[in-house]
């Protein structure tokens, strides 16, 4: 495979954080990663998530500690506490658990970035979660290839490869990996559509085609909502309403939905339902008070105040 990691070229990184769940995908960029002339150049941890979902979970992150250091890496373990109480939701929950325990090691370590193992398969299932779900342009234009969260960037060196050239891959050179029991189980919608896309004929490189086009679709609106924002904002807590009023709603829309999630210092930002009715009732131009995405909004007829909550 040719070298995955031009992206961390040219890039401020001294530390960086590789997120190792010992499944192919995940074992094969850490192996790629310590072949790699990059790696030199910096220091990496590995961290496995344990997320207390199965009863052997903490021996199989140990395990893939074992792995890892044979290959040279460090190697943490962290554990999702609340993963053995969870009993709904547990796809979102466990995700949105990995990248907050993933954020706040790599700020510890004062690393600037985190490699994620998310392949090109992950990015077709997500965009079918997307489409489930209604997402509009972002949910369904895909994973970013890097992108920033929390003043740490998130790094995905394999979005153009494949599950199965991943496991090949580890075959040849002879790395282990784990079989996630998970993986098969269909009360999960990520694996139902994982088992029956293939049913729906559906070419790979269509779905992908159309996600290049949505996310260039992406890149032309976020332009237009930083430009928003910058005319919304009053450096006192309050913004503008007139701006979002004179933008097209998808615009205004996402304007209202980062400056809530920086305010109110969330992971994501808050669900789109929420959103059209908070927007709906700014356009009525009357005053009001609401709590959202761990907010508190009051708005009168020319600004909304967003405090955290």
């Amino acid at each position: 495979m040719k070298d995955k990691f031009d992206s961390l070229k040219g890039k401020e990184i001294s530390k960086i954080i590789l997120a190792v769940s010992g499944g192919a995908d995940s074992m094969a960029m850490a192996h790629l990663f310590t072949q790699s002339n990059i790696s030199k150049k910096m220091t990496a941890i590995a961290v496995t998530i344990d997320h207390s979902l199965r009863p052997d979970s903490q021996k199989e992150a140990a395990l893939v500690g074992q792995w890892i250091e044979k290959m040279g890496l460090s190697h943490h373990i962290l554990k999702w506490v609340d993963g053995a109480k969870t009993k709904t939701n547990i796809e979102q929950r466990a995700r949105e658990a990995r990248y907050d325990l993933l954020i706040d090691f790599a700020h510890k370590e004062k690393a600037q970035a985190i490699l994620i193992g998310h392949h090109q398969d992950d990015q077709i299932e997500s965009f079918f979660l997307a489409l489930n779900r209604g997402s509009g342009v972002k949910g369904l234009s895909g994973m970013k290839a890097i992108r920033k969260q929390k003043g740490v960037q998130i790094i995905r060196p394999l979005l153009e490869n494949t599950k199965a050239e991943l496991k090949t891959y580890c075959e040849q050179n002879k790395i282990p990996y784990v079989n996630d029991p998970m993986n098969e189980d269909e009360k999960f919608a990520r694996v139902r559509i994982r088992k029956n896309r293939k049913a729906l004929g559906l070419e790979d490189k269509r779905i992908q085609l159309a996600m290049k086009n949505l996310a260039r679709a992406q890149d032309a609106i976020d332009f237009y909502v930083d430009e928003t924002i910058e005319r919304m904002t009053r450096h006192d807590g309050t913004w503008f309403i007139h701006p979002l009023l004179e933008s097209p709603a998808e615009v205004a829309l996402r304007a209202l939905g980062i400056v809530i999630q920086k305010v109110g210092g969330q992971t994501y930002l808050p669900e789109l339902e929420k959103l059209e009715r908070l927007y709906a009732k700014l356009k009525q131009k009357e005053s009001f008070k609401m709590t959202l995405g761990s907010c508190i909004l009051s708005a009168d007829k020319l600004t909304i105040k967003v405090e955290k909550q």
